[in-house]
């Protein structure tokens, strides 16, 4: 006869292998996509806030949303954000416009800045999905201020990138890419304000 021991431990094991094995969690995040600098002494002295970030709710979640068609969604719980979203895209359009505009005083909507502010940018975003065909889609408005509230430029951008369908990591790649594309327009805008005698 066998022990309760063993009969426990033997118990044990058969119910370990009727549980299917979990799926390995793979984490992603944002990250800047360098672009050319086109700024001068003055933009290098210029202290810019994106100052606010706004998603959907149904992308502002752990996990990566991936459109399959005008009207369904997949959501992995296998393939996830390391950073909350509206965090990572704050942060990465606050690097990539810096790194436009040659100033490292670009500061993300959780940062205390003790100093007054050239600009601040806050960026409503409507979509930012990768989709199984093999897009990135970002559809997005932005609006430029100069203080609290004079809103100084405001405009519309979407795009369409091409990514490999299916590839998370293509996927992310794409929406840092979108990212980047809309702080080449922000700094454009901040540019052109320079370039028409605007100063700062």
């Amino acid at each position: 006869m066998r022990s309760v021991p063993t009969l426990a431990a033997a118990v044990m094991l058969t119910l370990a292998a009727c549980v299917p094995a979990q799926k390995p969690i793979n984490y992603y995040n944002l990250a800047t996509v360098g672009g050319d600098n086109r700024g001068d002494a003055h933009t290098a002295r210029l202290r810019i806030q994106v100052r606010e970030v706004s998603l959907p709710p149904y992308l502002d979640r752990s996990q990566i949303v991936v459109r399959v068609s005008p009207n369904r969604y997949t959501v992995s719980d296998s393939h996830t954000w390391l950073e909350q979203l509206p965090a990572a895209v704050a942060r990465v359009l606050a690097e990539d416009i810096g790194t436009r505009l040659g100033t490292a005083a670009v500061y993300t909507p959780a940062q205390m800045v003790p100093y007054e502010l050239d600009y601040l940018v806050d960026v409503d975003i409507f979509r930012l999905e990768p989709s199984s065909e093999g897009m990135v889609e970002l559809d997005a408005r932005w609006h430029l201020f100069r203080g609290p509230s004079r809103v100084v430029d405001s405009r519309r951008q979407r795009l369409r990138i091409p990514v490999a369908a299916g590839d998370y990591e293509s996927y992310v790649a794409g929406m840092s890419d979108a990212i980047a594309r809309l702080a080449d327009d922000i700094a454009e805008a901040i540019l052109a304000r320079r370039e028409r005698g605007h100063g700062s």
